[in-house]
């Protein structure tokens, strides 16, 4: 008999309001958040988001990685897939507009860059799982962490791994420029 411990975590919700949606496919869309309250919204590169959504189900929270590097204006990008099986997706794809206010989580999860980064990283990710890569690589190009320390980091990103109605970046991620940023 195995027993599994789970800790229950509260979640407290803040109000962000969608300010841009795109859509990358025919399934995976990109939606653009900005928190709404008076102090920052502040994550690390690779966290994740919950969203609290009005859905008929026990558990109304979804996580999504944030896709975004962090920024002063206290927003956040979440690439979403659409999954027609499921209560969450569906639920924003038929009701989620630019201006809509959703509640949404602090940052979360512990999958983030080092605070020292003296090694060389090596990322993959393929699909919708280059959204917390992405960030990191955001990040530490925008900081030029990479020139500073002399390491490699070498990025294998395959947005185009999944069927074309999933894909999303194929126009802003050339692989081939990002595979070594050191």
């Amino acid at each position: 008999c195995i027993h599994l411990i789970f800790k229950v975590m509260k979640v407290q919700y803040k109000p962000a309001q969608i300010i841009q949606i795109t859509e990358e496919s025919a399934s995976v869309r990109r939606f653009v958040f900005k928190v709404m309250q008076d102090e920052p919204f502040t994550f690390k590169p690779g966290q994740f988001v919950m969203l609290d959504l009005p859905i008929e189900s026990k558990i109304t929270n979804r996580s999504y990685s944030i896709a975004s590097a962090p920024n002063s204006a206290s927003t956040f990008e979440l690439v979403i897939v659409l999954n027609p099986g499921g209560l969450g997706t569906p639920h924003i794809w038929e009701n989620y507009k630019v201006g809509d206010i959703v509640p949404a989580s602090a940052a979360l999860g512990k999958f983030t860059l080092p605070d020292q980064l003296d090694t060389d990283l090596c990322l993959i990710a393929t699909g919708t799982g280059v959204a917390p890569l992405r960030s990191m690589l955001m990040h530490l190009h925008a900081h030029k962490l990479t020139d500073e320390r002399k390491n490699q980091i070498k990025a294998i990103l395959d947005p185009l791994g999944l069927s074309p109605q999933k894909r999303f970046g194929e126009h802003e991620i050339d692989v081939s420029r990002m595979k070594n940023l050191g």
